[in-house]
């Protein structure tokens, strides 16, 4: 998807997952592209990124210079794919967001599944983003689901990679 897409691709997932984090930093890299962070924990997330440096960043731009890069070869990383209030994909979902609204050229990736306690919250989320025109892909629709658990191989390159205390 980071590839082809031939708008914005806004790709929302847990802020928790360093590595798809510095994966989708690296495609994007790879692939020509600008990358915007969006949500609180996302960029405290990538700070810690940056320090450790796990991955560069010269391809990661402020979300203010986002009307700078053509649509074609900006990826934006956004919290929110539980439908969590005010995350920023929510925020982008209801046209509340002060930097992002969303465009029919825009494509949405969603690769986690339903969380069940959040599941309503989540129809809730999808139902505006269709509403918005943009294109909105699931993990039910592709196959792109990504496991919000980490597996063993994951887990053992977060202990190597970062340091902690406790």
């Amino acid at each position: 998807f980071i590839r082809d897409t031939t708008g914005r691709l806004i790709i929302g997932t847990f802020a928790s997952q360093v590595e798809r984090i510095i994966a989708i930093i690296e495609l994007s890299h790879k692939y020509g592209k600008k990358i915007a962070i969006e949500g609180r924990s996302m960029k405290s997330n990538l700070e810690i990124i940056k320090q450790l440096g796990l991955v560069k960043t010269d391809n990661v731009i402020p979300v203010t210079e986002i009307e700078n890069v053509p649509p074609d070869r900006l990826v934006l990383l956004v919290t929110g794919s539980q439908g969590e209030e005010f995350a920023a994909l929510m925020r982008m979902a209801n046209g509340t967001h002060k930097q992002l609204k969303l465009r029919p050229t825009d494509t949405i990736l969603l690769s986690s599944s339903i969380i069940p306690t959040n599941h309503m919250s989540v129809v809730n989320l999808k139902d505006r983003l269709y509403r918005s025109e943009a294109k909105v892909i699931t993990y039910l629709d592709s196959d792109v689901h990504a496991s919000g658990h980490g597996n063993r191989d994951e887990l053992k390159w977060i202990h190597q990679h970062i340091p902690y205390k406790f």
